[in-house]
């Protein structure tokens, strides 16, 4: 009976981790939460003490000086959790974030623009040809007066690095919708996009890529010095985008057997909706299934030839969304 037992948990326990073996996604970005550290900062950067790289993993590619938070600092020390030189925030996920400076301009004095950047090198080089889905989260400083829309991650097969605190002039491929200035200081803004690796990719670098002209600027707090646009980063992860969704643009509800339905074909899908309306903006048909088919009917009747039109909301199981509209020809 105890043999029974122990057979049983132990299949069981294979089980799951044949399961979570098969649907989790590895997060190609170390310490993309900013957990781990090998000490525990004691204080803000300085451009002789860069405590930003006692975080694992992360270091500094120019010579700004970006900061670390956890919430094993001396909350005296400036750089706690959840209060720091920044405000007052919790992390979006654990125990620590990174604060970084993403545009400041000393308008007085006419200095060049100055910028925080952040960089680690991925557990893999990126694959040419793969897709990948990046995600990060970022929160408005409270205290400091200067929002932005600007903020990006850019991929790099080498490490970029500036031997100043300048712009590094590169296009990110993920970014901040433009436009979007980012003010919220409460909850967590999520940036998040795919892209098409051209392969050997191993580095990602987090920042501003733009100049003061091509971004956007809000003046948020106007009791604090408005040329500070300093944002918390956390969550950060990188995975290959496996899901799928391609559409028809014709078929042909005949009875012969060949193509006679619109079926989607689709991967790794975990929600999903579609809908399908006539020339008129009937609704013909709808779907939360993805291998649910459409005959071509409505109410049991054929629906005439022409063509219709379909909308479809859905999300892959690695976070990708999908936000699709078209067209598809009837013909019998």
């Amino acid at each position: 009976m105890k043999r029974l037992f122990y057979y049983i948990i132990f299949s069981f326990l294979l089980f799951a981790w044949l399961c979570n073996t098969s649907f989790a996604q590895q997060n190609l970005v170390p310490n993309g939460s900013f957990e781990e550290y090998w000490e525990c900062p004691t204080m803000y950067s300085t451009p002789g003490d860069p405590q930003f790289e006692k975080c694992k993993y992360w270091f500094i590619p120019t010579e700004g000086t970006p900061d670390y938070m956890n919430i094993c600092a001396n909350p005296n020390y400036n750089i706690g959790i959840p209060l720091n030189l920044g405000g007052y925030q919790y992390p979006f996920d654990g125990n620590g974030y990174a604060g970084f400076n993403l545009l400041y301009v000393d308008f007085y004095n006419d200095k060049p623009e100055y910028r925080e950047y952040i960089q680690t090198k991925l557990n893999y080089p990126l694959e040419n040809g793969q897709e990948y889905y990046l995600r990060f989260y970022v929160n408005k400083s409270n205290v400091y007066g200067l929002a932005i829309d600007r903020i990006g991650a850019y991929f790099s097969s080498y490490p970029i690095s500036k031997n100043d605190a300048e712009v590094l002039s590169v296009v990110p491929q993920v970014s901040n919708p433009r436009h979007r200035i980012i003010v919220d200081t409460i909850n967590w803004t999520e940036i998040s996009g795919t892209f098409i690796a051209t392969g050997g990719e191993q580095y990602i670098t987090i920042g501003n890529f733009y100049s003061l002209e091509e971004t956007d600027t809000l003046i948020f707090n106007p009791d604090w010095p408005d040329d500070y646009a300093y944002y918390y980063i956390d969550g950060i992860s990188l995975i290959k985008v496996e899901s799928k969704i391609q559409v028809p643009n014709v078929f042909t509800p005949n009875g012969d057997g060949f193509n006679d339905y619109f079926v989607i074909d689709s991967k790794s899908i975990i929600e999903y909706q579609l809908y399908i309306y006539n020339r008129w903006g009937g609704v013909v048909f709808s779907s939360n299934n993805t291998n649910e088919k459409w005959d071509g009917k409505l109410n049991g009747l054929d629906c005439p030839e022409g063509v219709y039109y379909y909308i479809i909301n859905a999300k892959g199981a690695e976070g990708k969304n999908y936000n699709l509209n078209g067209s598809v020809q009837l013909l019998r």
